[in-house]
């Protein structure tokens, strides 16, 4: 069964005092889940270290420590959600892998799936829409969620670096196996 909310790999994150209606500054928390609603951001959930269970914060809210660049909410995810219903997955092969992206280069930290199993946001299921949301850690302290054409794997021992992003364009067809 999927749901609009999941858990997600537990992360330690700073919270901008700004969106907690403190003032300046960061308040120290685990991110530990995330809501998709379709055409907003992803919503998160963070527990703060004095036990206030906090959500509905947006990307640009959290940073895995104090960031040396400000990111704008459309720089920190690049669409809005697609779906109420999403499932997360840590793959393997990913995890803790280099990446380059328009706003900075970091780490692979998960990746969000929305699905459509009801019929009430079909562009989650549209070929030409389908986008998985890839969160990184930025160097800058940022975390963004950004799709596959977004980014570039970097790891010198497994991929060439290309000149460019590539301009691969998604086919709009659905697979099947039979006709």
């Amino acid at each position: 069964m999927l749901h609009s909310t999941v858990n997600i790999p537990l992360t330690k994150v700073l919270v901008k005092n700004s969106y907690l209606g403190i003032g300046e500054g960061y308040t120290f928390g685990y991110w530990y889940g995330i809501t998709s609603i379709p055409a907003r951001q992803f919503l998160c959930h963070v527990m703060l270290f004095n036990g206030t269970n906090w959500y509905g914060l947006p990307l640009s809210a959290l940073s895995i420590k104090e960031p040396t660049q400000e990111l704008t909410l459309s720089q920190t995810q690049a669409y809005d959600c697609f779906s109420y219903d999403i499932n997360c997955t840590r793959f393997d092969f990913l995890r803790d892998q280099r990446v380059s992206t328009r706003v900075g280069d970091g780490l692979y930290m998960f990746t969000i799936i929305s699905h459509d199993p009801n019929g009430s946001a079909p562009f989650a299921e549209f070929p030409e829409q389908t986008k998985t949301f890839l969160f990184i850690a930025l160097e800058s302290g940022n975390i963004i969620a950004y799709p596959n054409n977004y980014v570039h794997w970097t790891v010198d021992s497994l991929y060439e670096k290309p000149n460019d992003y590539p301009k691969y364009k998604r086919i709009s067809e659905t697979y099947r196996s039979e006709t």
